[in-house]
């Protein structure tokens, strides 16, 4: 356990070095990490009973009344400090009021919260999350958009967009990434839209601790880099990251 606290000391130490250096790591970061956690939100809230992340997310967050929490959706409303948060009752509507959207207990699916959030438009006939994350970041033709992936590129302003069908290609083009058309998986994905080495053995916890710009990363847990991620970029990683001033 301590080993992992000093990694996680370690990332957040490196973060603020390259930052300070370079000017857009943190940024280019936080982008990546946005769109891994938009695109496996499903994923993300099918586990939360198992994993609690609700309560994690809102701790990381700093919000309030935390082991109260029920569901992820509460868990990121709180976090993100919005109002009648114990009210939520699907992870859209956590994710709508953490964005201070309007109309967010007639949010139905997470795509239409983040949609929302983001300040998209035409949000109320979003019907998945690829769309959302589309219109969330001011994308073009996000109605056509078929699967996260294609979402997150319109969203990041990538080109080709309309052919991506995997997250990993998708992640990579709207970060600027290199050989975009050739990502095998969501690390890679991941670790070229970071500009880090490929990675393509990577597991997905490693590519996300690689995109900080180290490779000391074995052992780190989903959850560690998600309360990592929250605490480093803030909340609106689950709808729209922009880059600090």
């Amino acid at each position: 356990m301590k080993s992992k606290v000093r990694t996680l000391v370690f990332l957040a130490v490196q973060l603020f070095v390259l930052s300070d250096v370079y000017g857009v790591d943190r940024d280019r970061f936080c982008k990546v990490a946005s769109y891994t956690f938009m695109g496996l939100m499903e994923d993300i809230a099918a586990s939360d009973p198992r994993y609690g992340f609700g309560e994690l997310i809102c701790r990381s967050g700093g919000g309030s009344g935390c082991s109260l929490v029920s569901n992820i959706g509460e868990g990121i409303c709180k976090a993100g400090h919005g109002s009648g948060c114990s009210l939520v009752s699907n992870v859209g509507e956590g994710i709508c009021k953490a964005g201070n959207g309007s109309g967010c207990s007639l949010v139905s699916n997470i795509g239409e919260g983040i949609c929302k959030a983001g300040g998209g438009s035409g949000c109320s006939l979003v019907s998945n999350i690829g769309e959302g994350i589309c219109k969330a970041g001011g994308g073009s033709g996000c109605s056509l958009v078929s699967n996260p992936g294609e979402g997150i590129c319109k969203a990041g302003g990538g080109s080709g967009c309309s052919l991506v069908s995997k997250m990993g290609e998708g992640i990579c083009k709207a970060t600027d990434g290199y050989s975009c058309s050739l990502v095998g998986g969501l690390s890679e994905g991941i670790c070229k839209g970071a500009g880090v080495p490929s990675c393509t053995s990577a597991t997905l916890e490693e590519a996300l601790c690689m995109a900080t710009g180290t490779s000391d990363c074995s052992g780190m847990s989903f959850s560690q880099l998600l309360a990592f991620s929250i605490e480093t970029c803030g909340v609106e990683i689950f709808y729209r990251y922009e880059p600090k001033k």
